[in-house]
């Protein structure tokens, strides 16, 4: 490839903006959106919109750590990322957040009340009841959820999730004799 041809590529994406099917996204605090150019665009949350910046949290740093970019810079970005989302094969498993991106690419407020620390990964330690040989197996057998911990005499399992799952973790172990004891943020 010519450097002109490089040249007018990446001029076309950030001068012109990039080629996508909406030329506008309605951005607003506390939603979800999609950012990339990528086929597999980075999951973030908005938490700030000015007039000129757009402040959120991404996949990418485990919503720990706050981005500010130009807001027309951005929003190309994540028109294209958003897009791509919910033009790819995961989109079919989560179809109100699918609605809810594209009530937003149509310009039509979807307020999600999403809030960074939610979608934080975090390590909940698991107790074990006694007279379970394998607990681990036994655990990933019984739950939709994967442990970490591999060693088969483990009383106590971490299990990585999203801090909005625990509560739904709790639930589906109830009464059968594992045990939440903690929860502490991932490393």
């Amino acid at each position: 490839m010519k450097k002109s041809e490089v040249k007018a590529i990446l001029e076309g994406m950030w001068v012109g903006g990039m080629q996508t099917d909406h030329d506008d996204i309605l951005l607003e605090e506390g939603n979800i959106y999609y950012l990339g150019a990528s086929s597999s665009p980075t999951r973030i949350v908005v938490t700030d919109v000015s007039p000129d910046r757009v402040t959120y949290y991404s996949a990418d740093t485990d919503f720990r750590k706050p981005h500010t970019d130009r807001k027309n810079i951005i929003k190309d970005l994540i028109i294209k990322g958003t897009e791509t989302y919910l033009n790819g094969p995961l989109s079919k498993y989560h179809p109100e957040l699918a609605s809810d991106l594209e009530d937003l690419l149509n310009m039509r407020s979807v307020r999600m009340g999403v809030e960074p620390r939610d979608l934080q990964r975090v390590d909940v330690k698991v107790s074990v009841p006694e007279g379970i040989d394998d607990p681990w197996r036994d655990f990933e057998s019984r739950f939709p959820y994967e442990v970490l911990t591999s060693n088969p005499e483990e009383t106590i399992l971490t299990v990585p999730v999203k801090r909005w799952q625990v509560p739904e973790l709790k639930d589906a172990i109830r009464g059968t004799g594992y045990e939440v004891i903690d929860v502490q943020d991932s490393q």
